[in-house]
C-alpha cells in the first residue's frame, strides 16, 4: 500500500512540477542573499527568486520541515526514492537552507535542504512548493539535487525559462 502511495505522490508530483515549470518563469541562480558563494554564470546550481511573496522564508523552511517530520514519523526517516539510482533513501534532515528560499513563480517556492543517510553520505534535496498562504503549501517536487557535494544537475536559462541541465 505504502509503494503504490509513493508511485501516486510521484506522478502527481511530476505532472504539477511539470505544469508549473512550463507556466512560471525561472529566474537566477539563487537568491541574492549570498551572492559570492556562486558566481554569476549562464548555468546555475538553483532557481532563483522571483519576487517576495504572501508566503514569508520563514514560513516556507517551517512548512518544509514539517512536511519532512510528518513523513519521518511514518516511516522512522525521510524516505525520497533516489531516481538516478534506483533506491530507497533513508533520511535524515540537517538543515533547510534558508538563504536559498525563494518565490520562483505565482505561488510556487523553492527551498533545499540538507539531508543524511545513517552510512554518512550527505544529499541535498531541492524541494518545490505550491500554495496561496502558508497553511496552503504542499509538496509539488522533490528531487535530489547533490550527493555528497556532487551536483547532479544544474540551471539553465532557455527560451526565459529556468530548466534543469545535467551536470558536467
Amino acid at each position: 500500500m505504502l509503494s503504490i502511495l509513493r508511485l501516486i505522490f510521484a506522478v502527481v508530483a511530476t505532472v504539477t512540477l511539470a505544469t508549473s515549470l512550463a507556466l512560471a518563469e525561472h529566474p537566477t541562480e539563487h537568491p541574492s542573499e549570498h551572492p559570492n558563494e556562486h558566481p554569476k554564470a549562464a548555468k546555475k546550481e538553483h532557481p532563483g527568486s522571483k519576487a517576495a511573496g504572501p508566503v514569508s522564508k520563514e514560513a516556507l523552511a517551517t512548512a518544509i520541515e514539517a512536511h519532512v517530520a510528518e513523513v519521518s514519523a511514518a516511516a522512522s526517516a525521510f524516505v525520497v526514492e533516489d531516481e538516478a539510482t534506483g533506491t530507497t533513501l533513508r533520511l535524515t534532515l540537517d538543515k533547510v537552507h534558508k538563504e536559498r528560499l525563494a518565490q520562483v513563480g505565482p505561488d510556487t517556492y523553492f527551498a533545499c535542504a540538507d539531508f543524511t543517510a545513517a552510512d554518512g553520505t550527505s544529499y541535498d534535496l531541492d524541494f518545490f512548493m505550491r500554495g496561496s498562504a502558508v497553511d496552503q503549501l504542499s509538496l509539488t517536487d522533490l528531487s535530489v539535487h547533490k550527493k555528497n557535494g556532487h551536483a547532479r544537475y544544474g540551471w539553465v536559462m532557455r527560451d526565459g525559462l529556468w530548466t534543469r541541465s545535467p551536470s558536467d
